[in-house]
């Protein structure tokens, strides 16, 4: 889907004609125009700091035990069992 990378608003397909991209630049983003360079630069800086997949796989995790694990999944199950019952009374 296309995107305006400066505000993050998505737009539609018909969007990417090259008019309306234009329009949407001198409208939106007027004030950008003499800064084109130095905007650009800031911009792809901006775009690789956002947080992604690949930058969320990577972050630190804390190590579960499998006392936890299990606690959490005989939760789960206790939690599912109680909303099955209740919905078959």
């Amino acid at each position: 889907m296309p995107m305006c990378l400066t505000i993050s608003k998505n737009f539609s397909n018909s969007a990417m004609k090259a008019l309306k991209m234009i329009d949407h630049i001198e409208r939106v983003h007027s004030y950008k125009k003499t800064k084109e360079t130095e905007f650009i630069k800031v911009l792809k800086q901006n775009i690789r700091n956002k947080l992604n997949l690949k930058t969320f796989l990577k972050a630190p995790c804390i190590p579960l035990s499998a006392k936890t694990v299990q606690r959490r999944i005989d939760e789960l199950a206790s939690d599912l069992e109680k909303t099955l019952v209740m919905q078959k009374e």
